[in-house]
């Protein structure tokens, strides 16, 4: 299963990093807000999802696309952690340069 990362965009509140599209090249498959969390060392990837409303009001969230086969899960979380870490390592945002650090 080969995962290309085509974007991510940061944003950190609780065990969420941010939101990645990926492209899944074996199925020709693009998933679009897939998001990236990590929590005690660990980190895993969750599907897009639908908010609604449970029975006694709290907020749940229903994934729009699932991997109901657990092995298959396994290995798709594995390697779009992979592949998300990978892109991050390469993140070429610029550092903020301070003005008197700058040389022309």
């Amino acid at each position: 299963m080969g995962i290309e990362v085509k974007s991510f965009r940061k944003f950190q509140k609780g065990t969420l990093l941010g939101f990645g599209t990926i492209f899944l090249s074996g199925a020709g498959l693009e998933i679009r807000d897939i998001s990236l969390h990590q929590k005690d060392g660990e980190k895993w990837v969750a599907m897009p999802s639908k908010k609604h409303e449970a029975e006694d009001g709290t907020k749940k969230y229903s994934p729009l696309v699932r991997i109901p086969d657990k092995a298959r899960w396994a290995k798709f979380q594995q390697e779009a952690v992979k592949a998300l870490e990978e892109h991050l390592s390469h993140d070429q945002t610029p550092a903020e340069i301070p003005d008197d650090d700058r040389s022309f």
